[in-house]
């Protein structure tokens, strides 16, 4: 619910937290695309002074310190913890994480049943803001693609920042397409009712605001 998040210390971070729905199928991770894998990503806020301010020898220390841990991590690699001595590794927590993060599944909304072939799962006024959605008018389906309802890509589109805030340049990784640097991810619409407010910087409080 906040435009943007609160790091370890209570500071104010650069961006608004992306939703997690069903990140197992993204591409690109966070608003600039800069990572390839949800391992990869997650590297990022775990060890961002601004973020979790955690670094990977504090990470391990915690976690090794904690017998249920060692005791969970042993079953889960059983074949790791061959020796008394064995210990928690970085890439075990970060494929831990992105499994339980590949599990946060929405495929089943009402748009799905209706897409499925259900035509009472939507409203009429549903029916007609999809109409809308999908329509050349609007384009709103160009980059908020079904059934994600993003097309995973980087798009230029000029939203402003909020007052006071500096400029976020955006995507400065080498992409597929150069010419695109400087936009964000188009993030997927899923649940978007529930994750206001909106945009990479938490500019718009409502749905309305940001169409």
């Amino acid at each position: 619910g906040r435009g943007q998040s609160l790091g370890a210390r209570g500071q104010t971070v650069n961006r608004s937290a992306q939703s997690l729905w069903n990140v197992a199928f993204g591409q690109r991770f966070f608003w600039d695309a800069r990572a390839a894998t949800l391992e990869e990503q997650m590297r990022g806020p775990l060890y961002d002074q601004k973020e979790m301010a955690n670094s990977p020898e504090q990470l391990l220390r915690t976690l090794n310190d904690i017998p249920l841990y060692r005791q969970l991590f042993r079953q889960a690699w059983p074949e790791d913890f061959q020796t008394a001595d064995a210990a928690i590794r970085p890439e075990q927590v970060e494929t831990a994480i992105a499994a339980f993060q590949s599990s946060l599944i929405s495929l089943n909304s009402r748009y799905d049943q209706y897409a499925h072939g259900y035509a009472d799962a939507l409203t009429e006024p549903e029916k007609e803001g999809m109409n809308v959605f999908r329509s050349f008018v609007a384009r709103c389906a160009e980059c908020h693609t079904p059934p994600l309802f993003t097309n995973q890509q980087i798009a230029v589109i000029g939203t402003p920042e909020p007052a006071g805030m500096a400029f976020d340049p955006g995507a400065s990784v080498p992409l597929d397409e150069p010419t695109l640097r400087g936009g964000f991810k188009v993030p997927s619409l899923r649940n978007i009712e529930l994750t206001a407010p909106y945009m990479h910087s938490g500019r718009f409080a409502t749905l309305r605001e940001t169409v």
